[in-house]
């Protein structure tokens, strides 16, 4: 397969359904448990997801291991607590402050973050950063 290989992580029974792409990837799987080796990724996808989830530092943890240094997780999510809590299945929200928060938390520094009016959704963009430069910055400065 040439230019750039698509993998595809959703429930065995979604992926199932995805026999008409030919050159993706398909694996059923967990977002919270990925069935892939560290640093597997240059690019980690995630569309309207972590919102689903009581303990989206541990979700974003797991992506974070599977992208590559240098590497990107994209995500979207509802904007605000009014639009993520208009349903049931959602079990937290965010605005652009306290996902900045939690992807400097997960070992990401965000290099982008929009806001698509129309659906009050936010897209955010992080970069995996080594941990072992900031640790050595850190201790360069006591």
């Amino acid at each position: 397969m040439e230019g750039n290989a698509v993998t595809a992580l959703d429930f065995p029974e979604v992926i199932a359904t995805a026999t008409r792409y030919p050159l993706l990837r398909t694996q059923g799987g967990e977002a919270h448990a990925l069935p892939f080796p560290d640093a597997s990724f240059d690019v980690l996808f995630a569309g309207e997801l972590i919102e689903h989830y009581e303990e989206p530092e541990g979700l974003l943890k797991e992506w974070v291991r599977v992208v590559k240094l240098g590497g990107r997780v994209i995500l979207t999510t509802p904007d605000g607590q009014e639009a993520a809590m208009k349903h049931q299945t959602h079990k937290v929200w965010f605005n652009r402050r306290k996902l900045g928060k939690l992807f400097s938390d997960c070992g990401l520094t965000v290099s982008r973050a929009t806001r698509v009016k129309e659906q009050a959704t936010l897209v955010v963009e992080g970069v995996k950063r080594d941990k072992s430069i900031e640790l050595n910055l850190a201790s360069s400065r006591l």
